[in-house]
């Protein structure tokens, strides 16, 4: 799973601070929430999902 959702494969990111753009073809996926993520940004994109 690591070696699959990299840049350049899953999604593309312009800026550190932007927006990824979604590579893949699939029509869902699973997102995966690393423990570094801010917490704002967590809630606003994913709604707190723990």
């Amino acid at each position: 799973m690591q070696r699959v959702l990299v840049p350049g494969v899953a999604y593309k990111l312009a800026a550190a601070q932007g927006e990824p753009a979604g590579l893949l073809k699939a029509a869902k996926a699973l997102v995966l929430n690393t423990s570094d993520t801010p917490a704002g940004r967590k809630e606003s994109e994913f709604g707190d999902p723990l």
